[in-house]
């Protein structure tokens, strides 16, 4: 456990880094619309307009939030009833998989943000602002990962079920993965992704809404767990070198003279 005041200096931190980067993709979704850099494309999208929400598989986000929260309800009970422990990995282990998946997501958040980089550089032109990985910008590699730091998120809470930061992570993580799980689910139907359901469920033109556009959303969703994880790594280095500092230390034997 932190002290209360590394604590408040933590929550201090990542609450300004979360407020400064949802200012910045406010200003962006205001001054840098994502469009298709093509005329014609943008002609075409217009014409698409948007479907009714009850047309775009509304129902998708009711099984996939329920098979979330069944999946969150089972590690919830483990963790709390101490149960989990024994599936949990050995605590060596257990850091360095947190310290695996803060490196990952970060990689992660980096794409994201080279995309906001080209999106505010070519004043939203959306063909030209694919990141650096272009061909892994696909739907299947989107659940995928988000899943994948979900999950990790749950069975790293086996071990560290006191870390705050981790069932922020963790939060997040599942409400991400549900809009993963719809967005993977509708592009599986051409007219229903063309039609609105490419924007997800919270994004503008999304099955809710919202002010932010789908670049910008993902951008805030990745964010809200990778400082969290980060957070949460930062805790448990801090936590292991206190056990370090107050482990007793070995008496020595002076040999005596003869």
């Amino acid at each position: 456990m932190v002290t209360g005041r590394l604590h408040r200096r933590r929550l201090a931190w990542v609450a300004g880094v979360l407020l400064v980067a949802t200012a910045a993709m406010l200003w962006m979704a205001a001054h840098r619309v994502p469009h298709p850099g093509s005329p014609v494309a943008a002609h075409l999208a217009a014409l698409r307009g948007l479907w009714p929400a009850s047309l775009r598989r509304p129902a998708v986000v009711v099984a996939a939030l329920a098979l979330v929260v069944a999946v969150d309800a089972v590690f919830v009970v483990l963790i709390a009833t101490g149960r989990g422990r024994r599936l949990a990995l050995p605590a060596r282990a257990s850091l360095g998989a947190l310290a695996a998946l803060v490196i990952l997501q970060g990689l992660h958040q980096t794409e994201h943000l080279v995309q906001v980089t080209q999106l505010l550089v070519t004043g939203g032109n959306a063909d030209l602002s694919q990141g650096v990985l272009t061909r892994l910008n696909q739907e299947l590699v989107h659940l995928v990962w988000t899943s994948a730091v979900w999950i990790g998120c749950a069975a790293l809470l086996l071990r560290y079920r006191h870390n705050r930061w981790l069932w922020v992570a963790f939060a997040i993580a599942g409400i991400h993965d549900v809009e993963h799980i719809y967005l993977y689910t509708v592009s599986l139907d051409p007219a229903v992704a063309l039609h609105g359901g490419v924007n997800g469920i919270l994004a503008t033109g999304g099955l809710l809404g919202g002010p932010l556009q789908r670049p910008y959303l993902h951008f805030l969703y990745n964010l809200l767990e990778f400082v969290p994880l980060v957070a949460a790594l930062l805790d448990e280095l801090a936590a292991r070198t206190r056990g370090a500092q107050r482990a007793p230390r070995p008496l020595r034997m002076r040999s005596a003279s003869a």
